[in-house]
Protein backbone atom coordinates (compact mmCIF):
# COMPACT_ATOMS: atom_id res chain seq x y z
CA UNK A 1 0.00 0.00 0.00
CA UNK A 2 2.70 2.76 0.91
CA UNK A 3 4.59 1.74 -2.21
CA UNK A 4 1.42 1.98 -4.25
CA UNK A 5 0.77 5.73 -2.84
CA UNK A 6 4.90 6.33 -3.04
CA UNK A 7 4.65 5.91 -7.07
CA UNK A 8 0.98 7.78 -7.01
CA UNK A 9 2.88 10.67 -5.66
CA UNK A 10 5.58 10.74 -7.81
CA UNK A 11 3.21 10.00 -11.07
CA UNK A 12 1.12 13.04 -10.22
CA UNK A 13 4.38 15.30 -9.75
CA UNK A 14 5.68 14.40 -12.97
CA UNK A 15 2.10 15.28 -14.51
CA UNK A 16 2.09 18.58 -12.46
CA UNK A 17 5.82 19.47 -13.23
CA UNK A 18 4.95 18.45 -17.44
CA UNK A 19 1.87 20.64 -17.41
CA UNK A 20 3.51 23.48 -15.81
CA UNK A 21 6.47 23.51 -18.43
CA UNK A 22 4.03 23.21 -21.23
CA UNK A 23 1.85 26.18 -19.78
CA UNK A 24 5.43 28.25 -19.51
CA UNK A 25 6.21 27.55 -22.73
CA UNK A 26 3.18 28.21 -24.38
CA UNK A 27 3.26 31.69 -22.24
CA UNK A 28 5.45 32.32 -24.78
CA UNK A 29 5.36 33.58 -28.54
Amino acid sequence: MEKNSCLFFIYLFFLISGCTVIFSTRSYP
